[in-house]
């Protein structure tokens, strides 16, 4: 029987495979230790590319956006964020938009909106997963004259900024 170098086996695996991983294990087996054997499956175990194949599905966080602007007028909404633009929503009185994601790795996720009807125009982080995440996984948004509100047994309500905060945002 051939014997392998440990490093060939190494470089040989195919990660994608795992068939393929257990298969040559044993055809090397007179190479390796029992020590380092065991040592090799959990390597490869803890090997992050490698996760997902043991994990089970994150679920997804859901942001829902309601109009409830008084005197049945429509609402323009534009949300994006680092990575994604999801567009101007046109939403009638009442209408609702919604949109799952996934949070990333370090909980920076943030989604921030601007509302317009008729010539105002305003802005809020509709989603930030510092304030969010452990809050609400379905985080329900209704949108009113006086600014957003989340929705819980008592609704949560944010004013909006004015121009002067917004400036010492943005500087």
């Amino acid at each position: 029987m051939r014997s392998y170098p440990r490093t060939a086996f190494v470089n040989q695996f195919n990660y994608k495979n795992a068939t393929a991983f257990f298969t040559n294990a044993f055809k090397c087996k007179a190479a390796l230790n029992k020590g380092s054997l065991f040592s090799y499956f959990v390597l490869v175990l803890v090997q992050p590319s490698t996760n997902h194949v043991f994990s089970a599905p994150k679920p997804q966080p859901t942001v829902t956006v309601r109009n409830e602007l008084q005197g049945g007028r429509d609402l323009f909404l534009h949300c994006k964020s680092a990575d994604e633009d999801l567009g101007v929503q046109h939403l009638h009185p009442l209408d609702t938009f919604s949109r799952s994601f996934e949070i990333n790795f370090f909980r920076t996720t943030l989604f921030h909106c601007s509302f317009q009807w008729e010539s105002v125009l305003h802005r809020f982080d509709i989603y930030t997963a510092k304030r969010d995440a452990y809050r609400c996984f379905v985080c329900s948004w209704v949108v009113r004259e006086d600014g957003p509100c989340l929705v819980f047994d008592k609704d949560e309500c944010y004013g909006w900024k004015t121009l002067e905060e917004r400036h010492k945002f943005l500087s």
